[in-house]
């Protein structure tokens, strides 16, 4: 068999296997008609992720601390309070009873040679000027 006498056989089955003419005739209708309007979901998305963000805000809402009666900072006795101009900062730190007790403080622990947790106001110059004993050290260092 040449290759003529194989195209042509391709081309009489090819011809056998085309469309019926209604359906043709259809699909031309449908590309010469007027275009359909194209849905946009990009309102519908941006509505739905608005509401899912709303949600997660409402859902992850806490109402605002309360504040506790937080105690005064304690000015370190013999120590000058800070000029209206001075930087201060405080910190967190561990502080040995002892040395609250030499500074002059009343604490009531059992180990004098432990640690409480306390803010300490220090002034620009590095000085130690008040300090605020934590509310749960306390009752840390006393069990």
């Amino acid at each position: 068999m040449t290759l003529d006498e194989m195209l042509a056989k391709i081309a009489a089955e090819d011809a056998q296997a085309a469309p019926p003419h209604s359906i043709e005739s259809r699909v031309l209708r449908e590309f010469d008609g007027p275009p359909k309007p194209v849905r946009s979901w990009i309102p519908a998305w941006t509505a739905a992720a608005a509401a899912c963000v709303a949600a997660a805000a409402i859902a992850l809402r806490q109402p605002p601390p309360v504040p506790a009666a937080e105690r005064p900072f304690l000015p370190v006795p013999y120590t000058a309070p800070p000029a209206t101009y001075e930087r201060t900062s405080v910190v967190r730190m561990d502080v040995p009873v002892a040395a609250l007790v030499a500074a002059g403080f009343e604490v009531h622990a059992p180990d004098a040679g432990g640690e409480i947790q306390a803010d300490v106001l220090f002034g620009q110059d590095g000085r130690a000027l008040a300090v605020r004993i934590v509310p749960d050290s306390e009752r840390r260092i006393s069990q």
